[in-house]
């Protein structure tokens, strides 16, 4: 229904990335969780959007935007993930996030200051903070302002750099963590 919350996840619809978390969290919530991705999980997803409740199943989107700027919220129930360039697009479009810390492990020690973080990737980890997140909106909108800002600062000149580093000092932490053990 019209000004009804509405919570959002993009991405693989997989295990990992929490997919098989979202028909409990939408029950749990009692709001419409739109769904766009594909994936292993995506029949189970669609019988269970088919038999009633809150999934709304919207397949792969070009362009996830427009969703981003509807949804209240958008969901990382990942259990591994480290900087989902979806946190990066919601954050663009000023959607507040709710993540497992695993979800955006990447941000290291500013993810708290940008999503609402959840310990464990578990329905009854998300529901609490969904709601919590929702019945704060001034909270949400500052969350989602600073998050903005710092998907701003991570455009490719800044990102390309130091991704290049990691993967040129990667041979070299290899080759330390062999000598520690040996």
């Amino acid at each position: 229904p019209a000004g009804a919350p509405l919570l959002l996840f993009v991405g693989r619809l997989e295990r990992l990335k929490g997919a098989a978390l979202l028909p409990a969290i939408a029950e749990g919530c009692g709001m419409a969780l739109a769904v766009a991705g594909a994936g292993p999980l995506r029949a189970e997803l669609d019988r269970q959007a088919a038999a009633g409740g809150g999934l709304r199943m919207l397949g792969q989107l070009a362009d996830p935007t427009p969703w981003y700027q509807a949804a209240d919220a958008l969901l990382l129930p990942s259990a591994l993930e480290g900087l989902p360039l979806v946190f990066l697009e919601a954050a663009a479009a000023h959607c507040p996030v709710v993540a497992t810390a695993a979800a955006l492990e990447g941000l290291g020690e500013a993810a708290p200051a940008l999503a609402r973080l959840v310990a464990q990737p578990s329905a009854a980890a998300f529901i609490p903070a969904i709601r919590a997140l929702l019945a704060d909106p001034e909270g949400a909108a500052a969350l989602a302002a600073r998050a903005a800002a710092e998907a701003a600062r991570r455009g490719w000149p800044a990102i390309l750099p130091r991704w290049l580093g990691l993967l040129r000092a990667a041979p070299l932490l290899a080759a330390s963590s062999t000598e520690t053990r040996a």
